[in-house]
């Protein structure tokens, strides 16, 4: 059917788009257009349990994804508007967002088939279709899994940096302590970039690495741009010493010179 044909094309775009707030409003008002879909039909139609069951749980599913990227949108308008709690918490659901959907459809629609398979006992009729689909979604949830592990140990990093920041919002500095003093009226001093402090915690862990190589690097270069400076700027002193020098020489040459012959100096 055209129509059919019309909402496939309608919704690839909307997936692409990243499930935006245009998707949640199409949702909305389109709660029936889950039936005019030919491709889910065609692939459903043997299977009608399941067709049923993806039915009643594909609002919650995309209303999920709308729901993210919802508050995405608020706490992107609201992180100028606002101190660090909202800086912080808007870091979270970029990393979020940064996810690609595409891969948490997958996901959830592996689990949605492993927790079907389950319920429903298919290894009894239908056994290959058990242990190969359950085996083929396994090893797609460890893939993704293994693909954005590293975003665990970033939101670990972003909450830590909140708390951090909580502590001392102001001056950007360890609150509390008795000893010190300072501008802001006492704490600890920042501590020097390292591993365990707020300058890498916020990236991951390859940027981190990355990162500090970058830093060693530069760190050379300007040690050694700061010694050609120093060499060069020890040469131009020797050779205006050596020139001055040399002027008062003559200088002294030109007025013996001129004692002996009789002229005025």
């Amino acid at each position: 059917m055209v129509i059919s044909f019309h909402f496939n094309i309608l919704l690839g775009i909307l997936i692409l788009m990243h499930l935006n707030i245009l998707y949640l409003i199409f949702i909305l008002y389109n709660t029936k257009f889950f039936h005019y879909l030919s491709i889910v039909d065609n692939i459903c139609i043997k299977s009608k349990h399941f067709y049923i069951y993806i039915k009643e749980n594909w609002m919650a599913v995309l209303g999920l994804f709308s729901l993210v990227t919802l508050l995405d949108n608020i706490l992107s308008y609201l992180k100028e508007k606002m101190f660090c709690v909202v800086d912080c918490i808007s870091e979270i659901f970029i990393v979020l967002n940064n996810i690609s959907n595409i891969h948490i459809f997958i996901v959830i629609s592996a689990l949605f088939f492993i927790n079907y398979s389950y319920k429903h006992k298919l290894w009894i009729d239908y056994p290959y279709t058990y242990w190969c689909g359950n085996a083929i979604c396994f090893i797609v949830i460890l893939i993704i899994f293994y693909k954005y592990l590293g975003i665990i140990y970033d939101i670990y990093n972003i909450i830590r940096f909140f708390i951090v920041k909580m502590s001392n919002p102001a001056s950007g500095t360890w609150a509390g302590g008795s000893s010190g003093g300072g501008s802001f009226g006492g704490g600890k001093p920042p501590k020097k970039p390292g591993p365990d402090n707020d300058y890498y915690s916020r990236l991951s862990k390859t940027d981190r690495e990355k990162k500090r190589k970058y830093d060693k690097a530069r760190r050379a270069a300007l040690r050694a741009r700061y010694a050609e400076e120093a060499r060069v700027a020890e040469v131009a002193r020797v050779a205006e010493v050596a020139r001055v020098a040399e002027v008062a020489r003559v200088a002294e040459v030109t007025r013996l010179e001129n004692i002996k012959h009789g002229r005025p100096w």
